[in-house]
């Protein structure tokens, strides 16, 4: 194994704080909007063009929610990686991620350069991969 620098005991104080934190925040959000959401539905109309915009708005909302609940579940593994001693170790190299990247993205698991690479290898994956094309009758 690596040696990496570790947080320090403030280091890993101010991180916890910072995940518990914003584990909050999201889950506060979500609940507004799931909120929101429900009360939305509540007065729907015939218009075709209310029905539109409230479809959209609903779309929205739920891909918010599934946006916030992912990053809500990258904070609980940051959170349990804390516990265990291992956060801010990248999961590729296993050298410490830095804290001005912890601080910037709380949940990271990779330092950048090994994020970058990860990100280049997945969009030459979607880049090679071939367009599917139906060719079912209409």
């Amino acid at each position: 194994m690596t040696s990496w620098p570790r947080l320090d005991s403030q280091g890993m104080s101010e991180a916890r704080e910072l995940l518990q934190r914003k584990h909050a925040e999201l889950q506060e959000s979500v609940r507004m909007l799931a909120s929101e959401r429900r009360e939305a539905g509540d007065g729907r109309t015939a218009d075709t063009m209310v029905w539109a915009a409230n479809t959209l708005d609903d779309e929205t909302r739920i891909a918010l929610i599934g946006r916030r609940n992912q990053q809500r579940i990258q904070i609980e593994a940051a959170l349990e990686r804390l516990a265990r001693g291992e956060y801010g170790r990248c999961r590729d190299c296993d050298e410490f991620i830095g804290r001005s990247r912890l601080r910037a993205l709380p949940s990271a698991q990779r330092c950048s350069p090994c994020q970058e690479r990860s990100e280049e290898t997945a969009n030459r994956r979607v880049r090679r991969a071939p367009l599917e094309i139906s060719t079912a009758p209409r």
